[in-house]
């Protein structure tokens, strides 16, 4: 039961029957009523910056997807994400149409796990490094891998290029003879940035 301010006062009780009368008073007193006022008034506080935080936080996101998906445009990967499969032409080879392929995001790995080596080589758009990636296969700490990513300052043909061959290698998946991509990290795709 909840008591509040205004139960406050006397209060009696009367028994009776046949053969008997009995009664008893007594009186309730209410302390501590400054107590639930600032404790109500905390909580509202509390919430009310809690939600301005969460606004504040989708705000952030939402401008955040929203300058990505500018970049993106602008480096012409409009449909790098989310791609366009329903454009696809199956009379047309793939290579031709990587760009209309989704990009799945379970292949993005953490730039800050990647450490980055000396040069292995150099392509017509691409530069390849060896590094070391922490994380990025099951039971095994460190793994070496080679890097490709493109030239610093690389024309955006040169990035779409090396988008599109990003997504054909996701789309073909593990096999024998050809080298197996373990990760990707498009996070600065769009900004032209290794």
């Amino acid at each position: 039961m909840l008591v509040k301010p205004e139960n406050e006062g006397k209060y009696s009780c009367v028994v009776k029957n046949r053969l008997y009368e009995d009664s008893a008073e007594g009186s309730v007193t209410i302390t501590g009523k400054e107590d639930f006022s600032i404790i109500l008034a905390a909580s509202i506080v509390v919430c009310v910056i809690g939600i301005v935080v969460l606004v504040i936080v989708l705000i952030v996101k939402v401008r955040k997807q929203r300058k990505l998906q500018e970049e993106l445009n602008l480096a012409g990967l409009a449909n790098f994400e989310k791609g366009a499969v329903d454009s696809i032409n199956p009379e047309l080879p793939l290579d031709e149409q990587a760009d209309l392929l989704p990009y799945d995001q379970t292949w993005e790995f953490s730039r800050e796990k990647l450490v980055l080596g000396k040069q292995l080589g150099v392509g017509a758009f691409g530069v390849v490094m060896k590094a070391e990636a922490y994380g990025i296969v099951d039971n095994e700490e460190k793994t070496t891998v080679a890097v490709k990513m493109v030239k610093s300052g690389a024309d955006r043909s040169f990035i779409k290029a090396l988008a599109s061959e990003l997504k054909i290698m996701i789309h073909l998946g593990k096999h024998l003879n050809v080298v197996n991509l373990l990760g990707a990290s498009t996070r600065n795709l769009a900004k032209r940035a290794h």
